[in-house]
């Protein structure tokens, strides 16, 4: 899948990562994805409970890596991985066992079966994005699509001061916003979801905030409450948010060293 995004100096094309977990216990499932979330804000990902599933997802959705735990109900993430291997033709795809610390000679069966690397579990956030870098290498591209510069600059009229003011506004008003999206989400409030978003999806636009803009606009094309992205959604936006805040305030500082 390619996505498209414009900035006000290029247009950029490119392939958006998918990663296909294949856990059957909903607690690590979650943290998993929370964890990508974090790393990678843009990967699509996709899940499997068991080892059947994962077989079934990896051919219809032809990840470009596969987290599998290799303990799971109905097929183990070993005879999975042989299957995968077996079914996919001309593609190596990366698939990396999720093992427990304490299983002695797993990593041997895991290599024998096929798996490339593990992951020792419960996951780190250190481990995996390294496990992450290793295989689907850094999206440096990425990198610098949190904040166009030259979008605040031009809102601004190049007035330092001003552009303090503006950018400190923008802080407060992204953490302001994750808050109400919380609220609004407990409240089951569909409505003032998709109010928030297109209020947060304009204020990005303006700022030149790419991914906050990008997430918000996908969050404002929900049609219902129960949808289940909307918790990937709401990962992706407060994970988004405090590397954007970050990234502001440390701009903010060096100007005030300057």
């Amino acid at each position: 899948m390619e996505k498209l995004e414009t900035t006000t100096n290029s247009l950029i094309i490119r392939k958006q990562i998918k990663i296909l977990i294949a856990e059957d216990k909903r607690t690590d499932m979650r943290l998993i994805k929370a964890l990508i979330s974090r790393i990678r804000p843009n990967a699509l990902l996709q899940e499997a409970h068991d080892g059947k599933e994962a077989v079934n997802k990896t051919l219809e959705f032809s990840p470009d890596l596969v987290l599998m735990n290799v303990q799971m109900p109905a097929m183990n993430g070993l005879e999975a991985t042989r299957l995968i291997r077996e079914k996919v033709k001309g593609k190596q795809i990366p698939v990396i066992a999720l093992i427990s610390r304490d299983m002695k000679g797993e990593k041997e069966k895991c290599l024998e079966a096929g798996m490339n690397d593990f992951i020792a579990t419960p996951v780190l956030e250190k481990t995996l994005k390294e496990v992450l870098i290793k295989w689907l290498g850094k999206d440096e591209e990425e990198e610098n699509l949190h904040v166009n510069f030259d979008i605040i600059h031009i809102y601004t009229f190049e007035d330092e001061e001003f552009e303090k003011v503006f950018i400190s506004l923008i802080i407060k008003s992204m953490n302001e916003a994750l808050h109400n999206f919380y609220a609004y989400i407990e409240q089951k409030d569909l409505i003032a979801i998709k109010a928030a978003s297109h209020k947060l999806r304009g204020a990005a636009a303006t700022s030149g905030l790419i991914k906050v803009n990008f997430i918000t606009s996908k969050l404002e094309a929900l049609e219902d409450i129960e949808d289940n992205t909307i918790n990937d959604l709401m990962n992706q936006l407060e994970a988004e948010i405090k590397v954007v805040n970050e990234i502001l305030s440390n701009y903010l500082k060096t100007k005030a060293n300057q």
